[in-house]
């Protein structure tokens, strides 16, 4: 038993040694390309980029709804439907842009996305670290675990108002017929739930290191 649970904490630490290196270098590709684009898309004949923003469908962004136009079909005495409607309707926009200042803000808002969940996994990395020495109720972990409940809580929190103020803009600039579209406005229950989990985690961890202090203590 015990060989199976430290080769499976190895295999956990080499693959999240993995996600660092490739979010390394997806940050450094992702920096170059910054710097680049403000030349790239000021030239004579200028490359457009990407431009992505989450919309709802319908009037409100809280609760997008869309009535639908439809025949109805059916008696007075039988099973008829009224007033259809998509509710909770989301949809990703996508156009492109020659301006490298709008897209310099969607770029750096994922950046430092990116650059927050690459801190959370250095400390996850860094308790399995200490895991594998034989320390798991190091006296850090606990910091280190209560750091990444708060960068998921803070990203989780922050990126939907970011992407809000983003599709907004967006769609003041455009005319779209034929569809009512919204800024859409979502938070993920799940992240938020794992951000809470990771904080309850935290507190477990500072207990047990409590408990290992006073065993070392008593030995």
């Amino acid at each position: 038993m015990a060989v199976r649970r430290w080769s499976s904490t190895r295999a956990v630490k080499v693959w999240l040694d993995v996600v660092l290196m490739l979010g390394g270098l997806a940050t450094l590709v992702l920096l170059v390309w910054a710097m680049a684009a403000p030349i790239v898309m000021s030239l004579e004949e200028p490359i457009p980029a990407d431009l992505s923003v989450a919309v709802a469908i319908g009037p409100h962004s809280a609760l997008p709804r869309m009535p639908l136009q439809f025949e109805e079909i059916g008696d007075a005495g039988g099973a008829r439907f009224h007033r259809p409607r998509l509710v909770w309707g989301y949809g990703e926009l996508r156009t492109e842009t020659f301006s490298w200042r709008l897209h310099f803000v969607g770029l750096g808002f994922h950046l430092i996305a990116l650059l927050a969940t690459l801190w959370a996994i250095w400390n996850l990395r860094q308790v399995v670290k200490t895991a594998l020495a034989g320390e798991p109720f190091a006296p850090a972990n606990s910091h280190r675990l209560r750091r990444i409940g708060f960068i998921i809580l803070t990203v989780t929190l922050v990126a939907p108002l970011i992407e809000y103020q983003l599709g907004r803009y967006l769609l003041e600039q455009l005319s779209i017929e034929g569809l009512t579209l919204s800024p859409a406005l979502r938070f993920s229950k799940d992240w938020l739930l794992g951000g809470l989990l990771f904080l309850v985690l935290a507190s477990i961890f500072r207990h047990g290191t409590g408990l290992e202090e006073e065993r070392a203590l008593t030995v």
